[in-house]
């Protein structure tokens, strides 16, 4: 099932259409060098276990998923498991570092490897805007007890 823009924009005003246009690939001097490694090593690893080499991709883009005034990451490996799904993670900055608000492995990238979209709405939950994925019938919201994003059925 594949997010249908036009409902989408009846019942919300959209922000951003596709925080995945302009993917970002040089990784090593951002906060996310440590999680990349530690995922690249994990798939050097299984290629080895499997007795076939694994490919990955790796990129990343940026976006104020809190209205903090800074950058934060949503960082997406392609091929870390055997399904071939993408990793996909959604990084805060904080004074401390960063933070991982959300992950989940799915497919975003779609069959010519180009990205499928991440819609972000104009609406906050708990001072963290709304995201819609362009499948499925959620949308992902900040939960604050949890510290991060969740799936919520669309209204």
């Amino acid at each position: 099932y594949f997010l249908n823009f036009e409902d989408l924009e009846q019942n919300h005003n959209v922000l951003v259409y596709d925080i995945c246009s302009s993917p970002r690939y040089d990784y090593e001097n951002t906060p996310l060098a440590e999680y990349v490694e530690e995922a690249i090593e994990h798939v050097e690893e299984e290629s080895k276990r499997v007795g076939r080499t694994l490919p990955i991709e790796i990129d990343y883009h940026m976006f104020d998923f809190n209205d903090d005034g800074r950058e934060d990451y949503l960082l997406c490996i392609y091929g870390t498991n055997l399904a071939q799904d993408d990793e996909v993670a959604i990084f805060i900055q904080e004074d401390a570092g960063i933070k991982r608000v959300f992950y989940i492995e799915m497919t975003l990238h779609g069959a010519s490897s180009e990205h499928d979209r991440l819609t972000v709405l104009d609406e906050k939950t708990n001072g963290y805007y709304a995201i819609a994925p362009s499948y499925g019938n959620y949308i992902l919201r900040y939960d604050v007890v949890q510290e991060r994003y969740d799936f919520n059925v669309k209204e």
